[in-house]
This record gives C-alpha cells, sequence and structure tokens, in this order.
C-alpha cells in the first residue's frame, strides 16, 4: 500500500531542486524598464530657457531679470529678441566668473552672442 499524497511530496522536491538549480543565475535587465539618466534641471545649471520667454507673461519677467543683472530700466530692448540676446551676453559673463564654465566653453555654446 502506498502513503497517502506520496506524488504530491515527488512534485515539491522536484520543485526545489528546479528551483536551488535556477535560484543561482540573475535574470536579464529589462531594457524598457531601465534607469535612464536624467537632465540637469536649468535651475541647477542656472541656464535660461530663452525659447519660452517668447510667451507675453514672460516679457516682464525678462525685463526684470535684466534689470537684477545691472542694466537700467531706458536700457533694456523692447523687443524679446533682443533681450534675449542681452541675457545671452550676460549669461556668458556671469558664467566664468561663478566657476561654472571657462570663457572659451561658454563661447562655443553660443557662438552668435
Amino acid at each position: 500500500m502506498t502513503k497517502k499524497g506520496h506524488f504530491k511530496q515527488e512534485q515539491t522536491a522536484q520543485k526545489f531542486v528546479r528551483f536551488e538549480s535556477t535560484s543561482i543565475k540573475c535574470k536579464r535587465p529589462n531594457k524598457n524598464q531601465a534607469v535612464k539618466p536624467q537632465q540637469q534641471t536649468l535651475a541647477a545649471t542656472g541656464l535660461i530657457p530663452y525659447g519660452k520667454l517668447a510667451m507675453a507673461r514672460n516679457v516682464e519677467d525678462c525685463k526684470v531679470e535684466l534689470m537684477f543683472r545691472g542694466m537700467k530700466e531706458e536700457d533694456v530692448p523692447v523687443s524679446i529678441t533682443e533681450r534675449k540676446n542681452e541675457l545671452r551676453k550676460l549669461e556668458l559673463k556671469r558664467l566664468p566668473d561663478a566657476g561654472a564654465l571657462d570663457a572659451a566653453k561658454a563661447k562655443d555654446q553660443h557662438p552668435s552672442v
């Protein structure tokens, strides 16, 4: 006479053996779920998003920024393009002084200024 449930015990034992033999191998990482490197935010780098300054609500902010950086209110340009160019020039002066970027690299990033 056989023991009751002996097939279940054999199946469980086989599962344990199979698990122990495969548990050493690590599963291949899923490329879709891989962590992608994060870009530094504009606030962290100190750069200004010039492209977004064209919106009407940011024109005044651009003027305030220029005045904060030492430009007189009557010298602030009227057009947004000229304001952005002035901000670029002031930023190229500020970055090397802050030690964030050397002057040659700053000039390479904005050769038109």
